[in-house]
C-alpha cells in the first residue's frame, strides 16, 4: 500500500508596514491679538506676554507690538496636530464674549 504524503502546512508570513522615514510636515499659522487679549494671556499662571514659549510640542511666538498697531501677532510652528493642540490652549484662555481672533 502506498502512503499518502503529509498535509503541508501553509506557512504564515507577517509583512511589517513599511513606514517613511522622512521628517514631519511643520505648518506655522498667526492669530491676530488684541491688547485685552494679551492682558488675559499675561494673568494666567503660565503667562504669555512676549517671547517664545512651547506648548503640546509646538513653538509659539508673541511679536511685540508695532507702533501703531492694535493687535499683537502671534505665531505657531510645528506638527499639525501641535499646532491645533497649542492654538486650542490659547482659545481656551481667551473664551469670553468679544475675543477677536482672527486666523489667516
Amino acid at each position: 500500500m502506498r502512503s499518502l504524503p503529509p498535509k503541508q502546512v501553509a506557512k504564515t508570513t507577517t509583512v511589517k508596514p513599511v513606514v517613511s522615514k522622512q521628517k514631519p510636515k511643520t505648518i506655522c499659522i498667526a492669530l491676530l491679538l488684541t491688547d485685552r487679549d494679551i492682558q488675559k494671556l499675561g494673568k494666567d499662571s503660565d503667562a504669555l506676554v512676549e517671547g517664545t514659549a512651547r506648548r503640546s510640542g509646538c513653538m509659539i511666538h508673541i511679536l511685540p507690538k508695532q507702533e501703531g498697531d492694535t493687535e499683537r501677532e502671534m505665531l505657531f510652528a510645528g506638527s499639525p496636530v501641535a499646532v491645533a493642540k497649542a492654538k486650542t490652549w490659547i482659545k481656551e484662555r481667551l473664551a469670553t464674549k468679544g475675543s477677536q481672533l482672527d486666523h489667516r
